[in-house]
């Protein structure tokens, strides 16, 4: 019997590097591996960017990256769909985790996971408007939404159990 999908929070470092024809920097990213210190490590959003991502893929797998953050090329993951369900069996054949991102609302979550993505990062946050503390600046501040992060959760438990895709990252695998 499967277990319940596991929600994972790990510490985890977020890096990347370009060179100026748009292809992953792998001498900059193997700097910023070594900074990193063994930790996982994501590459950005700048993957987004890339003038070809199946070989940015394959450039970030033999450095080691263990998932890349992307909203497919779009301004936002919901709008890369197509890109993102491209992507996800080229990163699979390559044992590199596919994270969407930008812009991610639970409402998204359904449609990312059957793209076959293996996580989703959304901004659970919801702003707070009072006046500004200590040392000036503006006034109000963002705050974790506990709704938010409850409906992503559940979004997530019910896309991984209607998915003919891999689970999400985080979940246990059947014993």
């Amino acid at each position: 019997m499967p277990r319940p999908v596991a929600l994972e929070i790990a510490v985890q470092d977020v890096a990347g590097a370009l060179t100026a024809s748009g292809a992953v920097d792998e001498a900059a990213l193997a700097a910023l591996a070594d900074a990193a210190g063994g930790a996982d490590l994501t590459f950005h959003r700048a993957f987004d960017v890339v003038a070809d991502r199946g070989q940015a893929l394959a450039d970030l797998r033999q450095a080691d990256v263990r998932r890349v953050l992307t909203s497919g090329g779009a301004p936002c993951a919901a709008d890369g769909l197509a890109e993102l369900r491209r992507l996800a069996p080229l990163a699979t054949g390559l044992g590199v985790e596919l994270m969407a991102g930008g812009g991610v609302r639970p409402g998204d979550v359904a449609a990312l996971v059957a793209a076959g993505v293996d996580a989703v990062h959304l901004s659970a946050r919801r702003a707070v408007a009072e006046a500004a503390g200590p040392g000036g600046g503006p006034a109000g501040y963002d705050v974790t939404d506990a709704d938010v992060v409850a409906a992503a959760a559940s979004a997530v438990t019910s896309a991984a159990a209607r998915s003919p895709h891999r689970p999400p990252a985080g979940t246990p695998s059947p014993r």
